[in-house]
């Protein structure tokens, strides 16, 4: 069973906001730039990791705001993005 740290998040640019906001890294490991899918207002969205894992001792962190990243974006992901921008440019006409 795997230890999973529950201070330690990372920062995510997410793509229909394009703010960066913090998750809880559910245990994951990440690299700079790598495109993952997190818990949103809204379900799920996609994004990409702007910072590495930082782990936090703060007992003043709003830790109940943070979601988490729920995982890697996967092959069928990526064509569900694309699907969603093609539909999105769409409904822009």
């Amino acid at each position: 069973m795997t230890n999973i740290d529950p201070k330690e998040v990372v920062r995510i640019k997410i793509r229909s906001e394009g703010e960066v906001r913090q998750f809880f890294t559910n245990g994951m490991k990440f690299t700079i730039a790598e495109k993952v899918i997190v818990e949103a207002d809204r379900g799920l969205e996609y994004g990409e990791v702007a910072t590495l894992a930082e782990h936090i001792e703060d007992p003043e962190f709003p830790w109940r705001t943070i979601r988490k990243v729920i995982r890697k974006v996967n092959p069928w992901d990526l064509e569900q993005i694309q699907k969603n921008k093609e539909n999105q440019r769409l409904k822009a006409w």
